[in-house]
C-alpha cells in the first residue's frame, strides 16, 4: 500500500513541519490583531454619520440602543420580533425623569420595597 510506505516522509521532519504550521498562524494573528488596532482608528467598521452610544440588554433577546445619527441621538428598542421601534426623545426623557424621581422617595410606612 503506498499510502503506508514509511520512505515518503516529510522532509525536513515532523519538527520542520510544526514550526511551519506555527509560523504561519503567528502570522495571521499579527496581521488580524494589526488590522484590528490600526484599521478601528481610519475608521474600518464604523460609519462616519452613524455611531452606537450605549446598549442596554434588557432580556436575552430585546434590548434599547442610544444611537447618534447626524449629531441627533434617537432610542431604539430592539428585539427578535420585527424591525426597531424608535422612542421618541420626549418620551424616554420623561420617563427617566419618573424612574428617578420614583427611586429617590423612601417607601411609605408598612410598605416593603
Amino acid at each position: 500500500m503506498p499510502f503506508l510506505d514509511q520512505s515518503a516522509a516529510l522532509p525536513g521532519g515532523y519538527g520542520a513541519a510544526l514550526l511551519q504550521t506555527l509560523l504561519a498562524l503567528g502570522g495571521v494573528c499579527l496581521l488580524a490583531w494589526l488590522l484590528l488596532r490600526f484599521g478601528a482608528s481610519r475608521g474600518f467598521g464604523r460609519g462616519k454619520r452613524l455611531n452606537i452610544i450605549e446598549r442596554l440588554p434588557l432580556s436575552n433577546r430585546h434590548s434599547i440602543v442610544l444611537v447618534e445619527v447626524d449629531g441627533e441621538e434617537i432610542l431604539l428598542g430592539v428585539g427578535d420580533g420585527g424591525p426597531p421601534a424608535k422612542i421618541p426623545r420626549s418620551s424616554f426623557k420623561g420617563a427617566l425623569a419618573k424612574h428617578q424621581a420614583v427611586a429617590t422617595e423612601p417607601p411609605a410606612p408598612g410598605e416593603e420595597e
